[in-house]
């Protein structure tokens, strides 16, 4: 666009092949070329200015994700356990051993804190 616009500048009113009608022309073609690399310019500024906003949003984004998955392992574990230790069954394999669950209460507890 540039070289086109710069040869119609060069070439304003020395052609002889251009009517007096059309001297003009040359010097049109040039600032319409102007215009156009300014838009595209323009154009190239505001994709980079909405690329730095999208990359500012999806960071936010990604943080408030992270502290909900937090959350939601903390209180997933807490339901599961209460679920399954919750249950009235009358022939549940842990009721067997005299120790169960105490020790099964403080494993879960340590790996639900390493979590």
């Amino acid at each position: 666009m540039a070289i086109a616009g710069s040869y119609f500048c060069n070439a304003k009113n020395e052609n002889e092949f251009i009517e007096e009608k059309g001297k003009g022309l040359p010097a049109d073609v040039y600032d319409h070329t102007i215009q156009v690399i300014d838009t595209i310019e323009s154009s190239r500024m505001v994709v980079g200015m909405l690329d730095t906003y999208l990359s500012s949003t999806s960071n936010k984004l990604n943080g408030s994700n992270e502290s909900f998955n937090g959350n939601f392992n903390f209180v997933y574990s807490a339901t599961f356990l209460a679920g399954v230790y919750g249950m009235n069954f009358r022939h549940f394999p842990e009721l067997g051993y005299d120790w169960m669950y105490p020790w099964g209460f403080w494993i879960i507890t340590l790996l639900w804190c390493l979590e």
